[in-house]
């Protein structure tokens, strides 16, 4: 178990459920957490899981009530909301021998029922990547809210959090499912969705002022130019992002998109720190673009110590493994807490990819929970949406636009949609970029 720092540490307090809302057998567990939310378990070596996972970090609601008819064979659990029928000890889906379904769940009031594996084709969704891809429509991915009043959550798979917060495999093979039964009650839904998977986060007031990002190479005297522009013409500035991947130090050449890069290039910079002073007495905050995916390249300044820790590879890069604890250690303590003490106020983690979902979210979480670590301030991020909890680590970013009307028409559903994850905070670019 490595030792990462106390900010990554994961309370264990809350993540048992009551005995009291648990019905359990040779191979099933299924828990009761609300009258409209339960967790089905299903293993053949009758392993469980009872440690916080990747998303989920609570399970110690209340009991609800709820009653319980069972005989040897049958197990049915009604709610106010719900019924349940499971053949006991039987798989979730059935099997090639008995290709019935051997648990159901009806929304009692209404038409709808729920089987495991169905597709869920009446579910709203929520906005995926991008505000518009290139064919010019939303993608989207499943979402908590459903005309049929369901939607399941498979948590079978995702990683195990240990208390120091490292992220482990997941050994137990078993289904874990969540079912939300909460018909037109969405703000309900949510509210016990939160207490599942972690509150949303709160964002720093001065995230909800101006934001100027511009691709364009500045040096310290052009943002100070850029700051007494903004004065002169009476418009507002509340935070500066430094977007573009010059503004730290860079041997290669730019056109091998090498985004890596942790130090200031002092040719352009040469006082950073004078710098963030001067934007903070002017009431700016200060963000810049990372991007360790690529790894750590020799001119960085900590390039040689981080050496002593991390293996090089052939080109003498050290490369970055998202879910290796010693990889994540070196990372923050000697390429991004040397920028913390400059006076960098938050992160844009600038074009991660979306194909490496788990280095994406491993990212979005130790960023967002590293940036926490001295109690003095409200994290900040601006990052890609990665699936798992994304409310938890805000602000998410649409991408590069598409510059049309269209473009502007399909933002209002594009951030109402985003509620069905649970996200309540996203950044487009309202100036357009691409095309």
């Amino acid at each position: 178990m490595y030792p990462l720092g106390e900010q990554f540490q994961i309370n264990y307090d809350k993540i048992l459920a009551n005995e009291k809302s648990i019905l359990k057998g040779r191979k099933y567990r299924i828990t009761v957490l609300t009258e409209r939310l339960v967790r089905l378990e299903f293993s053949e070596e009758g392993l469980f899981e009872d440690r916080p996972t990747k998303i989920v970090l609570n399970r110690n609601f209340s009991v609800p009530l709820f009653t319980v008819r069972e005989d040897q064979n049958f197990l049915e659990i009604t709610t106010k909301y719900f019924k349940l029928s499971y053949a006991k000890e039987r798989p979730f889906l059935g099997t090639k021998m008995n290709p019935m379904q051997n648990l159901k769940i009806e929304l009692l009031n209404t038409e709808f029922v729920w089987y495991y594996k169905e597709e869920e084709v009446r579910n709203y969704g929520a906005p995926k990547f991008n505000l518009l891809s290139e064919k010019g429509k939303l993608e989207y991915t499943k979402g908590l809210y459903s005309s049929a009043g369901f939607a399941s959550m498979d948590d079978s798979s995702s990683p195990i959090f240990e208390p120091t917060g490292t992220l482990i495999p997941r050994e137990k093979k078993e289904t874990d499912v969540y079912v939300f039964l909460y018909h037109k009650d969405f703000s309900q839904c949510l509210h016990d969705y939160f207490s599942l998977t972690g509150n949303a986060a709160l964002l720093p007031r001065f995230a909800f002022g101006n934001w100027w990002s511009r691709d364009i190479s500045y040096n310290e005297s052009s943002v100070v130019q850029l700051v007494d522009d903004f004065e002169k013409n009476e418009i507002p500035l509340s935070i500066l992002v430094l977007s573009e991947s010059d503004w730290h130090k860079n041997a290669y050449e730019k056109k091998q998109n090498i985004l890596s890069g942790f130090t200031f290039d002092p040719e352009k910079f040469p006082n950073p720190a004078m710098l963030t002073q001067y934007l903070h007495s002017k009431g700016i905050r200060l963000g810049v673009s990372v991007n360790p995916t690529q790894g750590f390249y020799p001119y960085e300044q900590y390039y040689e110590m981080a050496s002593q820790y991390l293996k090089k590879d052939q080109n003498g890069i050290l490369p970055f493994h998202a879910l290796d604890p010693r990889c994540i250690d070196v990372y923050f303590k000697l390429f991004i807490h040397p920028l913390d003490a400059l006076g960098i106020d938050f992160y844009y983690l600038k074009e991660i990819p979306t194909n490496d979902l788990d280095t994406l979210w491993a990212l979005n979480h130790y960023h967002f929970y590293d940036l926490s670590r001295d109690y003095k301030r409200r994290p900040l991020l601006l990052t890609t949406n990665s699936l798992v909890a994304p409310h938890r680590y805000p602000v998410l970013y649409s991408g590069k636009t598409l510059v049309s009307w269209e473009t502007l028409k399909q933002i209002p559903l594009h951030n109402a949609s985003a509620m069905n994850l649970g996200v309540a905070f996203w950044s487009h670019d309202i100036g357009g970029y691409y095309k």
